[in-house]
């Protein structure tokens, strides 16, 4: 009994806060009833678009969560292994504490600006402090 009377309720409250546009429903449902049903299956339609738009995004999102996880999870960055968690710093229990790895890069970066352009000037930095 209490779903039913806050069904009642809230349709009451709408009516109560929406005058003009009951009253244009209850004209084109009387008046025209092709009409009104047009506009309630476009409504009808319209609204189921969006919730299947939105149960394909949800989807779509999850199976894209679950497809990182995995390549995480075979890269070895992210595993679950008992009650420990890896995560990207587990390889460095593997060396001694001490050892360091150099990367060399390449020997110099190739120059970006070509000789020809501008000129190198020389200047000096001058402190003024003003006392006043």
């Amino acid at each position: 009994m209490g779903v039913f009377s806050r069904i009642v309720y809230g349709f009451t409250e709408f009516v109560r806060r929406n005058p003009v546009l009951c009253l244009l429903l209850l004209i084109l449902a009387v008046g025209a009833p092709s009409v009104f049903v047009g506009i309630a299956n476009f409504i009808l339609y319209f609204m189921l678009t969006i919730l299947l738009l939105i149960a394909a995004a949800v989807l779509v999102f999850r199976y894209r969560i679950s497809r990182l996880r995995r390549e995480m999870e075979e890269q070895g960055g992210f595993a679950q292994t008992g009650a420990r968690r890896r995560t990207y710093t587990w390889r460095s229990a593997h060396r001694r504490e001490g050892d360091v790895k150099v990367y060399k890069t390449s020997e110099t970066p190739e120059k970006r600006v070509n000789d020809s352009v501008g000129e190198y000037v020389e200047f000096e930095e001058i402190n003024t402090d003003k006392k006043g």
